[in-house]
């Protein structure tokens, strides 16, 4: 198994993904997402873990549907474009096209005669022509091919960094979402703390509708958690004080001690987990070369 496999400072870590507080934020989420329709806001600072927190949530939750559909709000320039981003990763079109006709049909008709000339029969028939204008229509699907197809099979649509969706967007996807959710969706939106209210300003109507799940920075037991499961992982044996470091110079992010755990190894020579055991230690002055 490749270091990059344990430790990931982006996308979903697996293997080192940790429930903060006895997975109390987990529980949280699941239970939200076990309603038949649900539209849940995810706040908190900058690399707090949202996407990490949903991504667990759906994949390894047995009550919570297993398929997560993400759009990212800087892609999100206009409702309609929204819907088209989920029908695209649900590998289903986002137009459909109508075939038209429209032209003339003109029937020549000879009849069947017979002129007698010289003991031999000449014979005509009908005939038609047909002049036709072929005219194709494409038409844009929105929310109720997507509402057909979550009948067929649920899956939860995540918006990740919400905020980063224009202002004047946010009203007119509000009220696709709350269409969204009266027509039985699962959605979660991600926010960072101070636009957290975002969804609910641009459309009154979800405040008393909306489920909140809130996230803080990390706490350093938390974070240590995270360097601990990675090199057991990978058969390293690193000195607890070692990974009091790393959890101290990551600032509340988990994705930076994810990062801070990976260069420690390649600044080690290690890429892969070890067949035995090996001890590693923190050399002078090595935090500071991350």
């Amino acid at each position: 198994m490749k270091i990059s496999e344990v430790f990931r400072d982006s996308g979903y870590p697996e293997i080192t993904y940790v429930e903060r507080r006895d997975g109390g934020k987990e529980e949280e989420l699941a239970n939200y997402l076990f309603k038949e329709s649900a539209v849940v806001s995810l706040s908190g600072p900058s690399k707090s873990g949202k996407s990490a927190l949903v991504n667990h949530v759906v994949q390894e939750v047995d009550r919570v549907p297993d398929d997560l559909i993400t759009i990212r709000g800087n892609n999100i320039d206009s409702e309609e474009r929204f819907w088209k981003s989920v029908l695209k990763k649900l590998g289903e079109p986002s137009k459909r096209s109508r075939e038209t006709r429209t032209g003339t049909k003109k029937k020549d008709h000879f009849g069947i005669g017979a002129a007698i000339q010289a003991l031999t029969a000449k014979y005509t028939k009908s005939s038609t022509q047909e002049d036709f204008e072929v005219i194709i229509e494409e038409h844009d699907l929105g929310l109720d091919s997507v509402i057909e197809i979550y009948e067929e099979e649920r899956f939860v649509i995540f918006i990740d960094d919400a905020h980063k969706i224009p202002d004047d967007i946010h009203k007119n996807l509000a009220e696709q979402i709350k269409e969204g959710l009266d027509r039985g969706l699962l959605m979660c939106v991600g926010y960072i703390d101070y636009r957290s209210d975002a969804l609910t300003s641009a459309d009154i109507d979800l405040s008393s509708r909306i489920d909140s799940v809130s996230l803080e920075q990390w706490s350093q037991t938390d974070l240590e958690k995270i360097g601990k499961k990675g090199f057991d992982q990978l058969n390293l044996k690193v000195d607890k004080k070692v990974i009091e470091s790393l959890a101290s110079e990551s600032i509340g992010s988990p994705q930076l001690m994810q990062k801070l755990c990976y260069t420690f190894c390649t600044q080690n020579g290690i890429y892969y987990e070890q067949e035995k055991e090996l001890e590693l230690t923190l050399k002078n002055n090595q935090l500071n070369r991350f």
